[in-house]
């Protein structure tokens, strides 16, 4: 059975004005037997549920930015305001007592805070549940693996977890080019004649693999010589995209430790041996 991308089969103007299933049949068969149409990976089952749990976790993230902003937004809305050193993205346990303790004039605005923060909470359970859940999973299944991905600067435990899960076996890419393009760090090219421009980053993309490379490749930076100077060489260019490319870096170096099966390697460490 060959599996393609729906995307990536070649259609011509007549089909969007005449289209029915003994056509679309006629036109695949066609294509089939001339050897035009590519298969694509399938995952296995196991990869397909480590994924969705995985994908879970980030759905709770959103959650909890979301019922966050309510909060924050409800306090503003009221004037309240909150001391300073409560105020960022990471929620301590006084914080949160803090806004417990609140008076208000109306028992209605309590309960309607009472019901965000029991969510918040419940939220904030269930993620740590998840993470740990993940950590735990990609350390038995997939210990190799997993500490070859943590030994390169800036793949934390979740990085490296959105590599196995999303991508799978990454060995069966021929090349970092190919890997590169299934995840979305190549640019997006228009060539006609002499005329030939980029259209930024392609849009064809793991975009929740391709986030995590990008936020990596800062830690990275501040952890790796090389791409410490990469980055200052080029300071006066793009920021955007000199991140992109050190995200590309960094999975080049992905590719090469998994392939290699040799954990990596600094440029101080390398020069020493």
């Amino acid at each position: 059975m060959l599996v393609v991308n729906p995307g990536d089969i070649p259609r011509i103007n007549k089909q969007s004005t005449n289209k029915s299933d003994k056509t679309d049949s006629r036109y695949l068969c066609h294509h089939l037997a001339s050897g035009h149409l590519r298969s694509i990976s399938v995952p296995e089952e196991k990869q397909e549920q480590f994924r969705s749990l995985f994908r879970r976790r980030a759905d709770l993230v959103k959650n909890l930015k979301r019922i966050k902003c309510h909060i924050k937004s409800m306090l503003l809305y009221y004037g309240v305001e909150l001391p300073a050193h409560y105020d960022n993205i990471n929620w301590s346990k006084a914080m949160t007592h803090w806004i417990e303790k609140l008076k208000w004039l109306y028992p209605t605005a309590c309960q309607t805070m009472k019901s965000r923060l029991d969510e918040y909470h419940f939220l904030k359970k269930e993620y740590l549940h998840i993470c740990n859940e993940l950590r735990s999973y990609a350390r038995t299944q997939y210990k190799k693996d997993y500490y070859l991905l943590r030994s390169i600067p800036g793949v934390g435990p979740f990085i490296a977890i959105a590599i196995l899960s999303e991508v799978g076996d990454i060995r069966r890419f021929k090349g970092i080019d190919r890997l590169s393009s299934y995840v979305g760090l190549v640019p997006s090219l228009h060539s006609s004649g002499e005329k030939s421009y980029c259209r930024g980053i392609t849009y064809r993309s793991k975009n929740l693999l391709r986030r995590y490379l990008i936020e990596g490749a800062w830690i990275a930076a501040k952890k790796d010589a090389e791409l410490m100077q990469y980055y200052q060489e080029r300071k006066g260019c793009d920021h955007r995209k000199i991140i992109i490319k050190m995200a590309a870096k960094t999975l080049s170096r992905i590719y090469h430790v998994l392939k290699t099966g040799e954990p990596y390697q600094t440029m101080q460490v390398r020069m020493a041996v």
